[in-house]
């Protein structure tokens, strides 16, 4: 049996077939709830989450599922051995009738521990232990796999808050005399 990490080698992605995976895992910048502009192309809108502190067996997983490419290694050690899995805010779907594609609006699942929504409000922070789910895609194209976000359960929250007020550090210094 396995487990929501899921355990042991799964066989390579063939042509054809469709295959969900979960992945349990540290989460790392978490932007689950609203779908923000990519870093290096601002047209793109999309949700994403890092999952960190890779085990071996995590990587033959992913890799098992053509991913392994996709795992990454965080130069400031956070968050060893990663990977991202993104999912933009639309989905192009191809309708059979018109035989045209429709954008559809997409949004991502989140979900506690007992499977409640979890509030938009609530932030996912570094280090919550979730499981992510997704699916392994295969641009033909590009001859490229990458792994397309369905859904994030939280397991063991640790919540995302502003330490501080930042105006409070401006007043600080502008009232501070040496």
């Amino acid at each position: 049996p396995t487990t929501a990490r899921t355990k042991g080698f799964v066989p390579p992605q063939t042509e054809g077939v469709k295959r969900m995976a979960a992945l349990r895992g540290k989460a790392y910048w978490a932007k689950v709830h609203e779908a923000v502009p990519n870093r290096f192309d601002p047209e793109k809108i999309e949700y994403s989450i890092n999952i960190g502190q890779l085990t071996e067996e995590d990587k033959v997983f992913l890799t098992g599922h053509n991913l392994g490419e996709k795992i990454k290694n965080d130069p400031k050690g956070t968050m060893g051995d990663y990977i991202q899995i993104k999912a933009r805010n639309t989905k192009r779907v191809y309708n059979p009738e018109t035989n045209e594609p429709d954008e559809h609006e997409n949004s991502i699942v989140v979900v506690d521990e007992n499977r409640e929504p979890v509030p938009s409000n609530v932030l996912i922070g570094n280090e919550s232990e979730v499981i992510v789910s997704f699916k392994p895609i295969h641009y033909k194209r590009y001859d490229v796999w990458a792994a397309e976000l369905l859904g994030v359960q939280v397991l063991n929250l640790n919540q995302y808050t502003a330490a501080v007020d930042p105006m409070a550090d401006f007043e600080e210094a502008a009232n501070f005399s040496a």
